[in-house]
């Protein structure tokens, strides 16, 4: 999954934008790990989707057509409340299919599809370099093959280049063709398989799991309810400084389908929902 950023660049504000929420030390909660040196963490982003509507001082709508160029697979990502919307204290992202229609790619032209999709992303509301990021969802329950979600964090800036080179973060994604498999993964220049967790295994992803990233200059841990499920260490493209994992990140979440590993089966529901029960953000 990545963000495809253009010519533009957004620099992070020195201090909180106006109208930018910041998580006060105590909203989140206890962390569930400690830092390497054995200091608390701090919470600095929380949101448990308690409102009527998605709150866009945290979030906005990802669309293939945004500035940002979020164009992955053969989903077209859309602004519509069939596609993002609250219930019931969650965020619903959605994929859905429908009929074929003409879809408008950032940077990358027009294509066909028939495939519909959810995304939100912190964008210029929410980054952060290092800490401990959490998730709480519960994928589409079909193991028919063709659903594609994942939970992950992307460059506020492409400040070492364009894909892959300023680096992406995958903290928890999910085909519903590779049933309770779900990967976290590196993505850099030099990302070889070893990147990648093949075998992190969670049982009936349909309900709800907490997936965790702890990031650290040198080193990245991935829990899936508390679990430690992979280690991954990088070695810098440029050969120093922690590149390119050393700048802020912001936090992604998308439902799409039709993705190029699994033939999407003819069997496969029209309608799947990934389910965010809350995202909290340590430092």
């Amino acid at each position: 999954m990545t963000l495809l950023v253009g010519p533009v660049s957004f620099a992070e504000p020195a201090t909180a934008a106006p109208g930018v929420v910041r998580a006060t030390p105590s909203e989140c909660g206890a962390a569930a790990f400690r830092k390497p040196n054995g200091s608390l963490y701090t919470c600095s982003f929380m949101d448990n989707f308690s409102g009527k509507s998605l709150d866009r001082r945290k979030w906005m709508v990802e669309t293939s057509d945004g500035l940002s160029g979020f164009s992955p697979e053969n989903t077209c990502y859309v602004n519509s409340p069939r596609n993002v919307f609250l219930r019931d204290g969650k965020l619903i992202l959605v994929g859905r299919v429908g009929s074929p229609e003409r879809c408008t790619r950032t940077y990358r032209g027009t294509f066909r599809t028939k495939y519909t999709g959810g995304a939100v992303v912190s964008w210029e509301r929410f980054s952060q370099t290092y800490g401990l990021f959490s998730f709480r969802a519960a994928f589409p329950a079909t193991k028919k093959p063709g659903y594609y979600g994942n939970l992950w964090l992307s460059p506020q800036d492409q400040i070492y280049g364009r894909w892959p080179r300023s680096g992406e973060i995958d903290v928890a994604e999910y085909w519903t063709g590779d049933p309770d498999i779900v990967h976290p993964a590196l993505h850099y220049q030099g990302h070889s398989r070893a990147d990648v967790a093949w075998d992190c295994k969670v049982p009936n992803v349909g309900k709800f799991h907490t997936y965790t990233l702890q990031w650290t200059p040198t080193v990245m841990k991935f829990y899936y309810d508390s679990t430690l499920c992979f280690t991954r260490s990088w070695k810098p493209w440029n050969g120093r400084d922690g590149r390119p994992f050393n700048h802020p990140f912001v936090l992604v979440m998308s439902q799409g389908l039709g993705d190029p590993y699994f033939q999407v089966s003819k069997e496969l529901p029209n309608y799947g929902a990934m389910q965010v029960d809350w995202v909290k953000v340590w430092r």
